[in-house]
């Protein structure tokens, strides 16, 4: 028997199994086309809808292009690059009319990630590095068709964060635990940490996420107790999830760094069904 949750956060649709993703650092193998479509279908399982056409680029080592990007009025996006099996690593920026960093991707892979929530209609600019090797690379725009406001207070780049890790947390068939209410924070400038105390039970499978709002780049989780580290998330984004099966009950600590930016952070606790 299991009991219904009583606070859930976001309501899952349905969605297509994600495809399984390829290993960081390099981009699996096939041609562009496959490489595009592992992240394609991972994009489309969080929940996004294609936005325009897909496009196609080629750049040399060292080479820089900036793209502009039409958006709409209080809407959330995702924009992702995927690079060729000759490209060994492409960094993605978006930026505002004014030049001003929204969200980075500069992980040293063939594909990256960046979103916005833009409050009114205009133009933004994409720049694509290519830091190491050359070739071509796709292009494409991802709209996000559930509003830009969720629960909690959470908005823009914080709830449109939340609300993918929450999909793919709901696959993996984790639930919000109503035993624990969820929590946040402001992290002042990059390198700031934050932590919070748990009174976790034994025996579960828990997840502990962590979305930054806008101008956070990158968070860093670390889940410990007494002074051991028991799981992280160096994924370096602004969504991490830290995954654990507790063994045993007592009180667990939760430390969030800003890697990267600052801004607001929220986090709310969420446990698998069935249990460990």
């Amino acid at each position: 028997m299991q009991t219904a949750p009583q606070n859930v956060a976001v309501t899952p649709t349905p969605v297509t199994p994600v495809i399984g993703e390829t290993p960081t650092g390099g981009g699996g193998g096939g041609g562009l086309e496959q490489r595009f479509a592992v992240l394609d279908g991972d994009v489309r399982a969080r929940g996004y809808e294609t936005f325009g056409d897909r496009q196609r680029v080629s750049l040399t080592e060292g080479q820089t292009r900036e793209l502009d990007i039409e958006l709409e009025a209080d809407k959330c996006y995702a924009v992702i690059a995927v690079g060729d099996t000759t490209v060994r690593d492409l960094d993605l920026f978006l930026l505002d009319s004014r030049g001003q960093v929204l969200d980075r991707d500069d992980r040293d892979d063939t594909r990256a990630i960046v979103r916005v929530c833009s409050e009114r209609a205009g133009t933004y600019k994409m720049r694509v590095q290519m830091t190491a090797g050359s070739g071509a690379f796709l292009y494409h725009a991802y709209r996000w068709p559930r509003g830009t406001r969720g629960p909690f207070g959470l908005r823009g780049l914080s709830w449109v964060r939340f609300a993918e890790v929450t999909q793919l947390l709901n696959i993996d068939g984790y639930e919000p635990d109503p035993s624990f209410a969820p929590g946040d924070g402001r992290l002042r400038r990059q390198g700031a940490a934050a932590n919070h105390t748990l009174e976790l039970p034994a025996n579960y499978c828990f997840a502990i996420v962590t979305v930054g709002g806008d101008g956070v780049i990158d968070l860093g989780v670390r889940l410990s107790k007494d002074g051991n580290a028991l799981s992280g998330d160096a994924s370096r984004d602004a969504m991490p999830d830290v995954r654990y099966c507790t063994t045993e009950a007592g009180r667990y600590r939760v430390d969030i760094t800003a890697e990267a930016g600052d801004g607001t952070y929220f986090y709310q606790v969420f446990r698998r069904s069935g249990g460990s």
